[in-house]
């Protein structure tokens, strides 16, 4: 597996996923997709699986592979996630502080194998890495365990109320004390994904936006 950003070239494979993962009312359409593509195609991460076969059925091919995975949603200076983030993303601002998070998105056939917390870990540490005060993501309760492991906080009810869905607004602070809720799970994350990209430094960088999976 290898981690990429996005380009306008993988518009119909995102769209494939993003309409597998939710319902209608819910995923983002093909004309959203393309405007936050243009606008921040550097806060799309890919997961794509190179090694492709006959029996991969799901229509989400690109020309590096097959869309495994993907994560995506807007830098902001607003603390909170809102419904405008959705439909408009020039809020987006590559200088603020907050990562938001729109979605994250497993193609069926790879759903349950760990693809989307190993693409989670790499979004905390690029996140992290670029000196943001943390993530913002809003999910069902049902969902509330799963980002929990990597600390995000629940707090509570969303101000968003996006397709008329009640959301809990999570939240993953940077820098919080070491007693702090979540803190620990946070620098897991952040040590788990360090170790997984070690193998793929160069002696002038990290690449943290394009690289193989560790099994």
């Amino acid at each position: 597996m290898l981690v990429r950003h996005a380009t306008l070239d993988d518009l119909d494979a995102l769209a494939a996923v993003e309409s597998a993962c939710f319902p209608p009312s819910e995923a983002a359409d093909l004309d959203r997709l393309a405007n936050r593509l243009e606008t921040y195609p550097d806060h799309f991460w890919l997961l794509v699986n190179p090694v492709t076969s006959d029996n991969d059925c799901f229509p989400a091919q690109l020309d590096d592979g097959m869309l495994v995975s993907f994560i995506d949603g807007p830098v902001t200076a607003q603390a909170d996630l809102t419904d405008e983030m959705y439909e408009s993303p020039e809020l987006h601002n590559s200088d603020a502080p907050w990562q938001m998070i729109l979605g994250v998105n497993t193609a069926p056939m790879y759903q349950h194998r760990g693809c989307a917390s190993f693409l989670m870990r790499q979004v905390i540490l690029d996140a992290a890495l670029a000196h943001r005060e943390g993530i913002v993501l809003a999910c069902k309760e049902k969902k509330l365990p799963f980002y929990s492991s990597f600390g995000f906080v629940d707090e509570g009810r969303s101000e968003s109320n996006h397709s008329n869905v009640a959301w809990h607004q999570m939240r993953l602070k940077f820098n919080v004390p070491e007693d702090a809720p979540g803190a620990d799970l946070l620098q897991a994350s952040i040590s788990l994904a360090m170790k997984e990209t070690t193998a793929y430094m160069d002696h002038e960088h990290t690449i943290t936006s394009q690289f193989p999976q560790v099994s």
